[in-house]
């Protein structure tokens, strides 16, 4: 290298490190992270007749004569389960566990949940088993569908997290009329990604059928397992859900991106787009939810109709984006407060179901409160929001770009730090690139909302996060991180 370039490079990092002294950066930090692993499915043999009896007793529907039972009598402790398969599975899964004294549980059904998530599924698995803490587990299932067959266990581990000076989470530029626990209350991860659509139009809600035995102080953790199971066993961005609540009437963020933006879930397949999912947290398939349970879902649910500028107690027409109920393109007429039975072939909600007649009406209450006391909503001030949509590599070359588009009126473009290693370095940028796709998705904004960072890298394993820089109303928003390796 030469002395030119030495000198160079000197003072860019000293500019640098003077920079990042001044800008509120993200932090890096170990917590415990719910975390899901995919494991081969045990040995399996064919069941007996008196396995099969019992595992009969517990099913919803007649089983088949071919069934296998894979045993793993010892593993390390988790506290959610579920199965995944390549193809969507023929016969119902059969799980129990061991409650830690070695007595196992009873039997039950794990259903194949076809109708959630992205609009182009990358796998198919069953509806998450919160169990609290076991270290075994039966696996009752047809012996064609073992064969695609694998195991997820979701356990909690000590990870570095990349985490926002300035937590802004799920930060709203209109009131929220009733408490909103954010994601940081119970430990979220990251989003890989975060996507948009233009305005909310329906509420769809669900039940997360994990377990209905859980305390207060579980409820943050069952969320985290959701989430784990979601991103690392059914490889989608974040948690499925916009927001879920718990059977004591809580109200918690979902997935990531801001809780008053149209978010794009991973809820229910041809119908993520312009939709909020709510799902309950608890198995509804025969159990009368709380009225504190509706109350929640009804302020939900008013509430981001509202943003929308939609009834909940009218219907209005909705295009499908594909799903097992409704093929690509179909037009449907259908009420603004649904449940994803409506819109997918499943039983989900289960009983919830039967009270969406009372949530449409208790949820038009809370958007016509909402409309007097605010007004009409104003998208127009907030924080700043946007994506790092990736990163690509050639040798030491790197490549990170993205979108911000920040509400509040200013005369420049939008600006992004692309902060490296904790502090280490961070780069100023504009956001002037050419993006119209996200013109299309948020009209009035103008088309230069893009940002592009390029540098070399010597060899090593570097963390990079973008920061939009808020102007006016709110504060920074950590927009994503990305780890990048250079051998």
């Amino acid at each position: 290298m030469t002395a030119h370039k030495v000198a160079r490079r000197l003072a860019v990092g000293f500019a640098l490190a003077l920079f990042a002294l001044m800008a509120p950066l993200p932090k890096l930090e170990f917590v415990e992270q719910a975390v899901a692993s995919t494991v081969e499915l045990p040995p399996a043999d064919v069941a007996t007749t008196e396995e099969m009896a019992e595992v009969q007793q517990a099913a919803d529907e007649p089983l088949g004569d071919e069934r296998v039972q894979a045993t793993e009598e010892a593993t390390e402790e988790f506290s959610l389960m579920a199965v995944v398969f390549d193809s969507p599975p023929e016969e119902p899964v059969m799980v129990r566990v061991d409650d830690g004294a070695g007595n196992w549980g009873e039997w039950r059904e794990l259903h194949a949940e076809q109708d959630e998530g992205p609009d182009d599924p990358t796998n198919y698995g069953t509806e998450p088993f919160w169990v609290g803490s076991s270290e075994a587990y039966e696996v009752n299932l047809d012996a064609h569908d073992s064969q695609d067959a694998s195991v997820v266990l979701v356990r909690t581990e000590l990870r570095r997290s990349v985490a926002a000076v300035e937590d802004v989470a799920g930060a709203a530029s209109s009131p929220i009329p009733f408490q909103v626990n954010p994601r940081s209350a119970w430990g979220a991860r990251a989003p890989k990604d975060t996507n948009y659509g233009s305005v909310i139009k329906k509420a769809v809600v669900h039940h997360t059928v994990s377990s209905n035995s859980y305390s207060q102080s579980q409820v943050p953790g069952m969320i985290a397992g959701i989430q784990a199971y979601h991103q690392d066993g059914r490889g989608w961005d974040d948690i499925g859900y916009n927001f879920v609540v718990d059977k004591y009437g809580g109200i918690w963020e979902g997935r990531g991106g801001g809780i008053d933006r149209p978010v794009i879930g991973a809820h229910a397949s041809g119908f993520n787009t312009n939709t909020v999912g709510i799902s309950v947290l608890g198995d509804y398939s025969s159990a009368t939810p709380s009225s504190a349970t509706l109350e929640g879902v009804s302020r939900i649910a008013g509430w981001k109709l509202y943003t929308g500028a939609v009834d909940p107690s009218g219907s209005s027409s909705f295009t499908s984006g594909g799903g097992t109920k409704y093929a690509a393109g179909t037009v449907v007429n259908l009420p603004n407060v649904i449940g994803h039975r409506d819109v997918g072939a499943t039983t989900c909600p289960g009983t919830i179901h039967s009270y969406l007649g009372q949530i449409r009406q208790r949820a038009q209450d809370w958007k016509n409160w909402s409309l007097l006391t605010y007004g009409p909503f104003n998208p127009s001030s907030g924080p700043p929001f946007g994506e790092f949509n990736g990163f690509s590599q050639n040798g030491n070359l790197v490549k990170m770009w993205g979108w911000v588009i920040d509400p509040d009126p200013w005369p420049g473009y939008r600006q992004v730090h692309i902060v490296l290693n904790n502090n280490e370095r961070a780069w100023h940028l504009d956001a002037k690139q050419y993006r119209p796709d996200i013109e299309a998705r948020f009209p009035g904004y103008g088309n230069r909302l893009g940002y592009l960072w390029v540098g070399e890298l010597a060899e090593g394993t570097y963390d990079f996060c973008a920061v939009a820089i808020n102007v006016g109303a709110g504060s920074n928003q950590t927009l994503g991180c990305r780890t990048v390796v250079v051998k």
